[in-house]
């Protein structure tokens, strides 16, 4: 998936880890994100070692860096899946990371999911210079839904091209109609909660 946050993309290799990104790439709470494959820890006991991977190592607004491991509901339930799991979710709290499961509640919200596949192709499709032209001017016109963003735009393809490059925001969780509200103070995507 092309990416601002991570150049030049982040590979995903299954509907939850694509999920999973999109999501990271659009979260104002991400200030960047990688596919975390070549992070293997070595955790649990001397006498029952095993090898953790995660999904994705995530750097956030704050600084910290924590791990996304993406698994479907059903499967994290699974004893084996759940003790493994939990052993890694302990083992990197040791080394000062927080490991987050993400399942579908989280990479698979419908409407969530939907709006960002939406957004995806009009990422990255605008330079800096412009998307801070657009966002300047987003801020002083202070249109108040996209339909109001559209005719500021003047066409809906425009806007959606700001709205994907940072110039306002959508709640993510909310249908995205015309009628949909924008936000531009601060000009950022919103979201329940992803990292608790």
């Amino acid at each position: 998936m092309p990416s601002i946050k991570s150049p030049p993309s982040v590979p995903w290799h299954s509907w939850g880890e694509e999920g999973a990104a999109l999501l990271l790439e659009f979260s104002p709470e991400v200030v960047h994100y990688r596919d975390a494959q070549d992070r293997q820890f070595q955790l649990g006991t001397i006498s029952h070692p095993f090898s953790y991977t995660p999904d994705y190592e995530v750097t956030l607004r704050d600084g910290s860096i924590v791990f996304i491991e993406v698994k479907p509901a059903q499967d994290a339930r699974r004893p084996s899946v759940a003790n493994r799991l939990a052993l890694a979710r302990a083992g990197l709290a040791e080394r000062g990371f927080p490991l987050y499961v993400w399942d579908e509640k989280i990479t698979g919200a419908n409407i969530r999911r939907d709006t960002l596949r939406l957004l995806r192709p009009w990422r990255g499709r605008i330079g800096r210079d412009e998307a801070d032209e657009a966002r300047d001017l987003v801020a002083r016109m202070q249109p108040r839904t996209f339909g109001g963003l559209i005719h500021l735009a003047r066409t809906k393809t425009r806007a959606l091209n700001w709205l994907a490059n940072g110039a306002a925001g959508i709640d993510l969780d909310l249908p995205f109609l015309s009628t949909a509200e924008i936000f531009v103070d601060p000009p950022e995507m919103r979201h329940a909660q992803i990292f608790a």
